[in-house]
């Protein structure tokens, strides 16, 4: 019975240390997009992807994203990637007396440079290793008028 209850609590100790570390591989990923002045890029998405997968995280108003979270605990497997910023064009209206749009004064405006909403012209890219928290900061461009 105690060879019994000593392979038990080895078993337990072994499934307490997969639960700490993590036996999915996948990393967290945290970052930040900001201009070079500082100031948060307040609006879009980041994206994350190689040829097998995607991963997208949304850019909070204070330029804060994390990618691949449904729930704690998730995160990407690791990999090499290639980042982009989607999803920073606002479009602006102006109002009429009821505070309705009026569609024919729309103007958009663009928050970052184009190249960084492709993968293949952003020049952006992410190694992610296995068993680490990772952070992402990124550092983008105003258009180029």
């Amino acid at each position: 019975m105690e060879k019994y209850y000593s392979m038990l609590s080895a078993f337990a100790l072994i499934l307490g240390a997969l639960a700490v570390c993590g036996c999915s591989g996948k990393v967290q990923v945290h970052g930040t997009v900001k201009y070079p002045d500082g100031s948060p890029l307040e609006k879009g998405t980041v994206c994350v992807g190689n040829d097998q997968v995607t991963f997208m995280g949304n850019i909070r108003a204070d330029g804060t994203f994390s990618l691949g979270e449904i729930k704690d605990g998730d995160g990407i497997p690791p990999g090499s990637y290639k980042v982009w910023i989607a999803n920073t064009i606002t479009r602006n209206y102006e109002l009429d007396k009821e505070g309705q749009p009026i569609s024919t004064r729309k103007t958009e405006i663009v928050l970052i440079d184009p190249k960084y909403g492709s993968p293949s012209t952003s020049g952006l890219t992410f190694e992610v290793k296995s068993g680490e928290r990772k952070r992402l900061d990124i550092i983008v461009e105003t258009p180029k008028n």
